[in-house]
């Protein structure tokens, strides 16, 4: 089966082949296999390496990751951003994903990793293009320099992609840990760039971008303001206390605010122009072309039309910039303009400003429901809450005192009580305990269904809950419990020990272990959750329970 353009999308014959290896060989039949018949194998650093190769050959420095997929990041509200959208958003991810597998490799004991040699190419394709352009990581890139780069990124991307089609060698090579730690730090430091070059005035940050390519350059457009773009950057690590403060301070203060709901819209909101303020060409652009006016004067109405009230509009039959030129050129002979060529680009130019089909991001920018214009989105504001409090978490692990990481705990509990489930029916539209996809301007919660806000909460609640599991420890730092989450007491296992929390004025630690020995930890009398924490677990398996008082 084959589309429009004769690309193979379905190989019934290979279909069948597989198929019939299945019968003999089991589900290993299915498998993807080297030139030697073989099952392709590969190692975990290799398949870390494809993930983390395939997003940087698509990388846009200032702009992110170039969406050229069909559906682009979780927001189905922004595909319309497919080949001309890059996203900041998988940029703010992909920095966690370099940063937490750089400290995973440098803590091995493997001077070197074994990967097939059509991904060692892949990857001394990257690595070499990003060496070459380091230099204007200092001085910034240019829309030249960032077209350059796109483009050599791009081919290292299409010529793995090939040789992935004619099926691998089977081929390994050795790849030195060393050259591989260099290469996250490198990646590292282009990713750093690009955020720095999208934060925004306000103290916020970008979340997508619009590319525009010309003959010898790459543009960078940015789009509106979004949720989205908040809560991946705080995720990625690049922000200390101090920037996430002055953060969440921003962000409360911006247009994604709404105070009926005490949350966050994915967007800010704004009046769609009505269906008769639509197509209307200014009259000062009507004037920069010489194309238009002659039209107009001898009553050629196939390209604009002028209305009873004095409007100029381009016909309605023309759908996109193509058809335009097509029917242009169909009246090439009727006019007498002699820069015809000339005036083919301008007014293709006048056409696109007026419709402005590069901004449109689909739902996002278009619809008042369906996570659209004035929408909470429900999924992401527990998104933000997630990456808000592990954020606070870490912190704290890393020896931030209670005084600096307070107002961010207040933040964190302000993003918290907005949720659906600590309102009541009349303000959330719906039973609070129902999950629902999100909340229009103009009515209450719609679309209820298993969200990715349940997911997202009840990893919130156990990183509420305080243990943290870290170089084999288990670490009990319940900063981000408050009064409002338990009366007197609250309990839970984890790992078969009973935990349980006690709202008390002793301020300490008792352990008790499966021989009925105790051990009581004494705590500051004015120690705050986030400095009760104390190593008591490793490799302990003989605790019975443990009883915090708060």
């Amino acid at each position: 089966i084959k589309d429009p353009q004769d690309t193979i999308i379905f190989d019934r014959q290979k279909h069948i082949e597989l198929i019939q290896k299945s019968e003999t060989l089991g589900s290993d039949g299915k498998l993807f296999t080297n030139r030697q018949g073989k099952i392709a194998r590969a190692s975990f650093m290799e398949k870390i390496l494809v993930s983390l190769l395939t997003k940087l050959s698509n990388f846009a420095p200032d702009a992110g990751i170039w969406l050229n997929t069909q559906r682009p990041e979780w927001n189905d509200a922004n595909n319309a951003l497919v080949g001309h959208g890059a996203s900041m958003v998988t940029l703010y991810h992909l920095r966690r994903f370099v940063k937490f597998f750089a400290k995973i490799s440098a803590n091995t004991e493997n001077k070197t990793f074994t990967i097939s040699s059509e991904v060692h190419a892949f990857w001394f394709g990257i690595s070499s293009t990003l060496l070459k352009h380091y230099p204007n990581l200092h001085k910034g890139f240019s829309n030249s320099n960032r077209k350059s780069i796109i483009y050599e990124l791009g081919e290292t991307g299409s010529g793995y992609r090939q040789k992935v089609y004619n099926n691998f060698s089977g081929d390994k090579v050795e790849i030195k840990k060393d050259k591989l730690l260099h290469f996250f730090e490198m990646v590292t430091e282009y990713i750093d760039q690009s955020i720095s070059s999208n934060k925004r005035s306000d103290g916020l940050y970008h979340s997508y971008n619009l590319l525009e390519f010309n003959e010898d350059s790459v543009q960078v457009q940015n789009l509106q303001l979004m949720l989205e773009g908040q809560a991946a950057i705080i995720s990625s690590e690049f922000l200390n206390v101090e920037e996430i403060t002055k953060l969440m301070d921003a962000l409360f203060r911006s247009e994604l605010w709404r105070a009926d709901q005490q949350s966050f819209m994915l967007y800010p909101t704004k009046k769609l122009p009505d269906f008769l303020e639509k197509n209307i060409i200014p009259k000062e652009l009507v004037e920069c072309s010489n194309l238009l006016k002659e039209l107009i004067s001898i009553g050629n109405s196939y390209i604009v039309k002028q209305d009873i009230n004095g409007n100029f509009h381009f016909n309605a039959e023309i759908k996109n910039s193509q058809v335009l030129k097509s029917e242009l050129e169909k009246i090439r002979k009727e006019v007498k303009s002699d820069t015809f060529s000339n005036e083919v680009e301008l007014v293709c130019s006048l056409y696109e400003s007026v419709f402005q089909h590069r901004f449109f991001t689909g739902r996002s920018g278009s619809f008042y429901k369906y996570e659209g214009i004035g929408s909470i989105y429900w999924h992401l504001v527990s998104k933000l809450l997630l990456n808000l409090g592990e954020s606070i978490v870490k912190f704290s692990l890393e020896g931030e005192s209670a005084e600096s990481l307070q107002q961010l705990v207040n933040f964190y509990q302000k993003v918290k009580e907005g949720i659906g489930v600590h309102k009541n029916p009349k303000n959330y539209g719906a039973f609070p305990t129902d999950p629902y996809s999100h909340t229009p301007s103009m009515m209450g919660a719609q679309q209820p269904g298993m969200t990715g806000q349940v997911k997202e909460d009840i990893l919130s609640r156990f990183n509420e809950l305080g243990l943290v599991v870290c170089d084999g420890e288990i670490k009990i730092n319940p900063i981000l419990l408050s009064e409002n989450d338990f009366k007197q007491e609250l309990n839970f296992t984890y790992c078969n020990i009973s935990f349980q929390y006690l709202k008390s004025d002793k301020k300490q630690i008792e352990i008790e272990w499966n021989d009925k020995h105790q051990q009581n930890i004494s705590l500051n009398s004015n120690a705050l959750p986030c400095e009760i924490t104390h190593n008591i677990f490793r490799r302990n398996k003989n605790i019975a329970r443990v009883t915090v008082h708060l």
